[in-house]
């Protein structure tokens, strides 16, 4: 779930993002872009990990990775600095390496904790929250960093998304 709603941090607030922070289409596209570039990168040590090592080295290592690219996100200033942009994509990409863990591990979990008849449930579920913290983030991302400033309807301040986007980061 986690990896799923980091990965799609950039998405939901788009149009705010382009406006506050300078970036245009192609920045944002290559935001996005960096969970299939990182997960391109981290299949294999992670398949390799869950096989060598077992299920719990890969979690931990996919925790690490999830909180790394928070942390980097959060490090980074909410301006159209260099430096967030730089914390940025180092936050996306890390959460792209977490990718494999969280798509993968589902299968490796309902195998050794679920007997054979549960193990097709069990799997599904694992898939689903991947995904589902991706769709709940669409929603989150909309709300916490509106385009326009409820109560006036007009565009939000640029002080206004910026305290937004930070608040949004902590999430």
């Amino acid at each position: 779930f986690a990896q799923g709603w980091i990965w799609n941090f950039y998405g939901p607030i788009a149009v705010v993002v382009e406006r506050v922070l300078k970036w245009d289409d192609n920045t944002l596209a290559l935001l996005a872009n960096w969970g299939p570039f990182s997960y391109f990168l981290g299949f294999l040590p992670t398949t390799w990990l869950m096989d060598h090592k077992g299920a719990r080295p890969a979690l931990v290592a996919g925790a690490v990775l999830c909180f790394a690219a928070a942390a980097g996100k959060l490090a980074a200033p909410v301006d159209a600095s260099r430096a967030c942009l730089a914390g940025a994509q180092a936050g996306q990409m890390l959460n792209g390496l977490a990718g494999p863990v969280g798509m993968g591990v589902g299968p490796v979990l309902s195998a050794a904790w679920f007997p054979p008849h549960e193990r097709t449930t069990a799997t599904s579920f694992a898939a689903m929250f991947n995904i589902l913290g991706n769709a709940v983030f669409m929603v989150v991302g909309a709300r916490v960093v509106p385009n326009t400033d409820p109560a006036t309807g007009k565009g939000a301040s640029a002080a206004d998304v910026e305290r937004n986007l930070r608040r949004y980061q902590w999430m």
